[in-house]
């Protein structure tokens, strides 16, 4: 322990003048803080989407086990991204070094950023295909064109996944060599990619998918024939996923703008490794908000217009009951497969309330209109 602060002591009297007046800065708190709080924001994001699927559908839906992969490997970017700051992550390289003389802790927050760079691309995966599912259920597809531009966006999602992950994986040859060459008892040899380029190009091409599924949606209502506000709303709440962009395109500038993250990389780098927090979970809330909120929405309208639906179904013919329960009943299967609501011709007045929260067809597009999540 002596000899510990005796060679931190003697490190820290051959600062020069700037590092001295650098010692104190930290981002440790700012990036430790908001790494949890999105830790705890995606998971429970995911939680509540399937309590609300078993709430309903009474099993999951295929998107919810793309979910729980995204938000397990986005939980083992955020841990490690945590671990890191324990480690030093944060604090000028300088200080790192003079804390734990033995090489120790910067070997620990290099193999936790590998750990982050690798496990992106497994997350951003699950998280876009369950997007793609999700969408393919809301929005029933019938043009062929519009078919295409889904699958061409799974192929393309998965090749970048795999991509990026090998780029990543692979940075240093052998794997293990990109912590090791920071031990000073470690005597292996190796070689290591250390290119903005490089390390960008993937996040670019995230970038490109990114505003693709986000535009999908969107541009779908826009071709409905509906009353302009209530397309703005629709517009608006799935734009939720602009903000995954905004943290996608941080990643770009920082990267590229980041002048000491080979020089001072523990410090520099923390932003950088921070916003790959926020991207993940980001992306992981956007993909369960608007199902969420939208049930909850629903649940508090039912428990206003329970009774008013009652009193309404009363008032039908006794002739017309059977139409009216089998179009509640196809109602409730296209809230589940979002598919076409077609309601009988009789009992018309009874049944055209129901019909109206049902489905909207336009050019071989149907589209619930009450973003259900069923």
């Amino acid at each position: 322990m002596s000899k510990t602060m005796t060679s931190s002591s003697a490190f820290l009297y051959s600062l020069t003048a700037s590092e001295k007046a650098e010692w104190s800065q930290s981002l440790k708190a700012v990036v430790l803080g908001l790494s949890i709080t999105m830790l705890v924001l995606g998971n429970l994001g995911v939680v509540l989407r399937i309590w609300a699927q078993w709430r309903i559908e009474k099993r999951p839906m295929a998107e919810d086990y793309w979910l729980v992969v995204a938000v397990l490997f986005a939980s083992v970017v955020s841990v490690a991204t945590i671990v890191a700051v324990h480690y030093g992550l944060g604090y000028h390289l300088f200080r790192v070094e003079a804390s734990d003389a033995s090489g120790q802790a910067l070997k620990k927050i290099f193999m936790c950023v590998w750990l982050t760079a690798t496990f992106n691309g497994p997350s951003m995966l699950a998280t876009k295909i369950a997007l793609l599912l999700w969408y393919r259920r809301l929005f029933i597809v019938q043009q062929m064109w519009l078919k295409i531009f889904w699958w061409v966006n799974v192929v393309y999602i998965v090749l970048w996944a795999i991509g990026s992950t090998i780029s990543y994986m692979f940075s240093c040859v052998p794997i293990n060599y990109y912590w090791e060459r920071f031990n000073p008892q470690s005597t292996m040899h190796g070689i290591c990619r250390n290119t903005t380029n490089a390390d960008g190009l993937p996040l670019i091409l995230d970038l490109v998918s990114d505003v693709v599924i986000l535009v999908l949606p969107i541009t779908t209502i826009a071709t409905l024939q509906m009353p302009l506000a209530r397309k703005a709303a629709l517009m608006i709440v799935f734009s939720v996923g602009l903000l995954a962009v905004v943290s996608a395109v941080a990643r770009v500038i920082v990267l590229y703008l980041a002048t000491d993250l080979h020089s001072d990389f523990t410090y520099a780098a923390a932003p950088f490794e921070l916003l790959d927090v926020i991207q993940l979970n980001i992306a992981i809330i956007c993909a369960t908000a608007v199902p969420i909120f939208s049930r909850i929405r629903k649940a508090v309208r039912d428990s206003h217009t329970k009774n008013q639906s009652t009193t309404g179904l009363s008032s039908c013919s006794h002739s017309s009951r059977p139409s009216l329960r089998w179009a509640r009943a196809r109602l409730g299967e296209s809230s589940s497969s979002t598919e076409l609501v077609q309601v009988g011709q009789s009992s018309a007045n009874c049944t055209s309330d129901i019909k109206s929260q049902g489905s909207m067809e336009m050019k071989g597009i149907v589209v619930k209109m009450d973003v259900e999540i069923r």
